[in-house]
């Protein structure tokens, strides 16, 4: 037997998920303002009084070719679940910094593998891509570290999930050292006057985010030589 739901319960249920639809687009549109790069979009896949499920892609513009981020947020009446294309689910219940952090872990992730197949493109050896990794604050900082083909350059980028742009850096080793001497907190500055990226707040960004990362990592053929 179907359960019987009366009117009143049926207008709560149907009002509760307006408001968790509302704060849901809300801060996608915040997401969008704050960050330029990558580039999100989103559409309806599903919408009902009392369920709604969105398809959301993120992109880098200029480098399309590298892939895309695809996930879907399934809003109800009383919670909001952020879905990977590999169906893993990340329970937010009513809280949007959840939602906006877990969208932040995934956009990490997609850098992440988006400088890891260019690096391919460009004959860099990945010797290290960690999804898991966290940063100094405890929030999740997936990591990438490379060299290239001749061993004399050492690459360390950090994908903080906080907002803050990628911590980018260089090392030039010499003849006698070798990649497995540095270590990747080796490249890490140890103050601001070693620091040869300036990091700023990523909302201050208004220029193409993955294009000027990519110009930080040296990936042109000038540096590469």
């Amino acid at each position: 037997m179907t359960k019987s739901t009366s009117l009143l319960n049926r207008l709560i249920e149907i009002s509760s998920h307006y408001v968790m639809v509302s704060k849901v687009v809300q801060a996608l549109q915040r997401h969008v303002l704050e960050f330029l790069d990558p580039q999100l979009q989103w559409k309806w896949v599903r919408s009902s009084p009392t369920y709604s499920i969105l398809s959301v892609v993120q992109i880098n513009r200029g480098f399309e070719n590298l892939g895309k981020l695809s996930m879907y947020i399934r809003i109800m009446t009383d919670e909001v679940v952020v879905i990977t294309k590999e169906f893993q689910q990340m329970k937010c219940g009513r809280d949007m910094k959840l939602v906006r952090n877990a969208i932040m872990l995934l956009t990490s992730n997609f850098m992440l593998n988006s400088l890891a197949i260019l690096s391919k493109h460009y004959a860099w050896q990945i010797l290290h891509a960690n999804n898991n990794a966290f940063g100094e604050s405890g929030a999740p900082s997936p990591t990438f570290y490379a060299c290239n083909q001749s061993a004399t350059k050492a690459l360390f980028v950090q994908f903080p999930t906080d907002g803050k742009t990628p911590i980018v850096c260089m090392k030039l080793l010499d003849s006698q050292s070798t990649v497995e001497a540095c270590a990747p907190n080796d490249l890490l500055p140890k103050n601001e006057e070693d620091m040869e990226y300036t990091q700023n707040n990523a909302s201050q960004d208004t220029t193409n985010g993955f294009k000027k990362l990519i110009m930080k990592v040296c990936l042109n053929q000038k540096l590469l030589s």
